[in-house]
């Protein structure tokens, strides 16, 4: 079964932040919101982490609790020094 990294879509950089959560998933997949895998029920665990992210642009905690901006990327495929495009995600279902 393969992993996922969770990204956050910073409103206020505009960029993705590294979660530093890793999820192991039945499906197989690139990027996927995660509102499209956890409708609904997003784990307690997302949301503290989430909670904890410090945006590097502007010193100041993320405060992002909308699933539909954050993302499971298969693991090891966006590094901390990328920063993907949030248009190349793919539609909301």
């Amino acid at each position: 079964m393969p992993d996922y990294d969770l990204h956050i879509l910073c409103p206020d950089c505009d960029a993705f932040h590294d979660a530093l959560v890793r999820v192991t998933l039945d499906a197989t997949f690139e990027v996927r919101r995660v509102s499209d895998i956890y409708q609904g029920n997003m784990p307690l665990q997302f949301y503290q982490a989430v909670a904890q992210i410090h945006c590097s642009a502007t010193d100041k905690l993320v405060n992002q609790e909308n699933p539909d901006m954050m993302v499971l990327v298969a693991a090891g495929r966006w590094s901390s020094g990328t920063n993907p495009n949030p248009t190349n995600l793919p539609e909301k279902s």
